[in-house]
């Protein structure tokens, strides 16, 4: 089967064999169109598909393909009690929350550095609490290229950030990376506290994903999980229920 995450930038692919996930590679959504997916997928034309859609234009792509095609909130649900508004909730934290309850039992915060940077809650009893949605780093940047002085220097550079930047590059890339490092940082450390006493919980777990988290995973200053794949493990674990 051909498991499929379909966010707002990429689609992230997974090639699922005997209920192991075999391969995984990226997208981009600015270069797919149907002609484009159908070249990509023919090695694997025999395969359905399942997937997690945020995004439906994308997701159109998909239609009269020539296989069956499965869509997690349409076609099947996910098995996860929540406290949150099903209408309003996109599946894919779903089935993060999904992923990480089978996997993952001691994790109680899943953060994702996608397009939009999630921050989620699980309960004791493996209840979706909710969670935090903002903007993710690369929507950012895309922002400050408003900013018409600086819309020809809004780029990440590899380059060490010291203490006080002194040029403009530095600075907006310095900005996005010391920014979201001290904000995730004292999310989980205000939030982990809290919900391990509204829970009497000790040594909740925390996991981190997303196309975008390898820009900040070494400013973090937590202990966590780092599990990149971690939409596609839950779309393979869903598979059973269709």
């Amino acid at each position: 089967m051909v498991l499929a995450d379909i966010g707002n930038t990429s689609i992230h692919f997974g090639i699922e064999k005997n209920n192991r996930l075999v391969k995984a590679f990226r997208l981009y959504n600015r270069s797919i169109n149907r002609s484009v997916l159908r070249k990509k997928l023919k090695e694997y034309r025999f395969e359905d598909i399942l997937i997690c859609s945020v995004a439906p234009s994308v997701s159109s792509y998909f239609k009269n393909i020539g296989r069956k095609v499965y869509f997690v909130g349409r076609d099947l649900t996910v098995p996860v009690k929540s406290l949150y508004n099903r209408k309003d909730i996109g599946q894919d934290r779903l089935v993060n929350v999904f992923a990480a309850i089978k996997l993952y039992p001691q994790a109680k915060i899943i953060i994702d550095f996608g397009t939009a940077l999630t921050v989620d809650f699980i309960s004791k009893d493996k209840t979706y609490l909710g969670g935090f949605i903002l903007p993710g780093i690369k929507l950012y940047l895309e922002a400050l290229k408003k900013c018409e002085l600086l819309s020809k220097r809004v780029k990440l550079v590899n380059s060490r950030c010291t203490f006080i930047p002194r040029d403009t590059i530095s600075s907006v890339s310095c900005g996005a990376k010391e920014g979201f490092s001290l904000m995730v940082n004292s999310f989980v450390e205000k939030y982990k506290r809290k919900l391990e006493i509204k829970q009497n919980m000790r040594n909740t777990k925390v996991i981190v994903t997303g196309g975008e988290s390898y820009i900040l995973r070494n400013k973090i200053s937590f202990p966590h999980i780092y599990e990149p794949l971690l939409t596609l493990k839950g779309l393979l674990l869903l598979k059973e229920f269709i």
